[in-house]
């Protein structure tokens, strides 16, 4: 089912100039498609997205009632709030031994998707490429299209329980490769990709100069082991770009509280994008 992308007519009859190609050639994702239905359904139990179905927790609304309460409804500056910044990375260090600059290397972002587009847009060119396991996740895909940019699937078996394979993602390096991207615990499949195997695909993209997407949004829905960070890896820190968020552990997805987290550079670069 596609979406109905005919020239709308303006009140005098007359037609107005098309939408934006971009919009004109992207197809409905199914799982929204199916969501919609679902929804029409009283008895329907939604399975196609990652929603907690537990509340947001007691104190985390009382706090978010008493900062309205007491005014704090204003725009923040660029990167965020100073003191979520702070604790993230705080967080960060402790749960995840990634050591960063609160000031210079974190940005407050609205949700993890707008953290993964705006770093894919601070990335990538037109015709660019990013690497991405597959089974994939497909905002990634209605993300690259919008930029002009190339998903390459690079594919996992249920052989394998879906994991990455470093061979794999090497064999599919060109010159166009930018980034690969890396989601643990995976959307849609589930897996937890084992620090051996991150290591090994970091390995490739240093020695190729690659960028490194690491998606962490489920990292608190482990039930075996602890989550293990690229960016905790000695010497990817410059190239690794963290985003992680509050929806999934705190059951906050509508707060749209996520955070990104990298260099410098592509952290003023990701501002700049923001600038209103």
């Amino acid at each position: 089912m596609s979406i109905d992308h005919r020239t709308p007519q303006g009140a005098s009859g007359v037609d107005l100039v098309p939408l934006a190609a971009r919009v004109r050639t992207l197809r409905a994702g199914r799982a929204g498609l199916l969501m919609d239905l679902v929804r029409r359904r009283p008895d329907g139990i939604a399975l196609g997205r990652g929603d907690p179905d537990l509340p947001t927790p007691a104190h985390i609304a009382a706090a978010g009632r008493e900062a309205i309460a007491a005014g704090h409804t204003k725009y923040t500056s660029l990167r965020g709030l100073a003191e979520l910044r702070r604790a993230v990375a705080d967080k960060l260090q402790r749960d995840n031994g990634i050591e960063v600059d609160a000031e210079t290397e974190v940005a407050v972002t609205t949700g993890t998707q707008e953290g993964v587009f705006i770093a894919l847009c601070a990335l990538l060119n037109p015709g660019d490429e990013l690497l991405l396991a597959d089974p994939y996740y497909n905002s990634y895909a209605n993300m690259l299209h919008y930029l002009g940019a190339r998903l390459v699937p690079v594919p996992t078996s249920p052989d394998d329980g879906f994991q990455i394979d470093p061979d794999e993602f090497a064999r599919r390096i060109t010159p166009r490769t930018k980034a690969v991207a890396l989601l643990t615990p995976n959307n849609p499949t589930g897996t937890v990709y084992p620090a051996d195997r991150l290591r090994a695909v970091a390995e490739i993209a240093a020695s190729h100069g690659l960028y490194i997407i690491s998606d962490e949004l489920y990292e608190s829905l482990i039930f075996e082991g602890e989550p293990f960070s690229v960016g905790s890896i000695p010497g990817m820190r410059e190239r690794t770009i963290t985003i992680n968020g509050c929806s999934k552990a705190y059951s906050m997805t509508g707060w749209r509280v996520g955070y990104i987290v990298g260099p410098p550079p592509v952290i003023d670069a990701l501002v700049t994008l923001r600038t209103r």
